[in-house]
């Protein structure tokens, strides 16, 4: 969840590359022995953290270029970088962070809990594969509040998706084999993780949908055992329009930019009649 870490008083250089940032940290705070590191590629590296912290901990991040996408499952805390507001962790939250230079900062984890969360780091070739480090193309308020734009730092901490702890949970079910089958396995994930992360954060201010409700998946469940039934049946956009105008304005703008998935997740669906 950070670069690097130095401990108050001590005014070793930064390390050279995040890899011996991370590493380093895992050490210092006493991570190691409930830390697993997976790397299925030469420019994915993921790090499955499941650790008991017995007392309060508070250290500061240093540590070079790095983008990472961290899964929290378990635990609460605060992140931060240098001049920006922390940023508060708890379980079901999700944090980007992204930065083109040694950047540093403090992060508080409180003792007396389990703390467990998978960390994914991409190498330098995947990134500008993907158009660059910087996260300032999202803009808005949630990149500000935590981040440095004007240093080219940021910390975008969200509510994961369902489709993204399910991720992490899968990462951490994970035999500890290392085949061809594992790692594209595990590259596939920590890629189509990063692509999620990255859809939520893209969102219009606002925009940004609450995870289901009990009633709003038993509405889901139904839909979906209706498309069973009738699979070779028109299900073309006009049949579940006649279900939109039930929806709340956030969801029925959803619908128009992705007509399947808002219907199916909205609010008071009723399925359309049969022709």
């Amino acid at each position: 969840m950070t670069c690097g870490s130095k401990p108050d008083g001590q005014a070793d250089a930064a390390p050279a590359t995040w890899r011996e940032s991370v590493e380093s940290e895992i050490d210092k705070i006493g991570l190691r022995a409930g830390t697993r590191s997976i790397r299925p590629g030469d420019d994915v590296a993921l790090y499955l953290v499941d650790a008991e912290i017995p007392r309060d901990m508070v250290f500061h991040p240093e540590g070079p270029a790095t983008f990472s996408l961290s899964i929290i499952l378990e635990g609460r805390g605060t992140l931060s970088v240098d001049g920006a507001k922390p940023c508060t962790i708890a379980p079901g939250m999700a944090v980007l962070f992204a930065c083109d230079r040694v950047t540093r900062g403090e992060n508080r984890i409180p003792g007396g809990q389990r703390l467990r969360f998978v960390d994914i780091r991409l190498e330098m070739p995947l990134l500008e594969t993907l158009g660059g480090i910087s996260l300032a193309r999202f803009g808005g308020a949630v990149i500000s509040e935590h981040s440095m734009p004007d240093q080219n730092a940021f910390l975008i901490g969200f509510r994961a998706p369902p489709e993204l702890l399910a991720i992490a949970n899968t990462l951490f079910q994970l035999p500890l084999r290392d085949d061809l089958a594992r790692r594209a396995y595990v590259y596939s994930k920590a890629i189509e993780a990063l692509g999620l992360g990255l859809e939520v954060i893209s969102q219009p201010p606002g925009e940004h949908l609450k995870p289901l409700t009990e009633r709003e998946r038993a509405c889901l469940d139904t839909a979906l055992r209706l498309i069973e039934a009738e699979y070779c049946g028109d299900w073309t956009i006009p049949r579940p329009a006649q279900s939109i105008s039930r929806l709340d304005p956030l969801r029925r703008r959803r619908f128009m930019r992705h007509p399947a998935s808002a219907w199916l997740a909205g609010d008071n669906l009723v399925p359309p009649k049969s022709p």
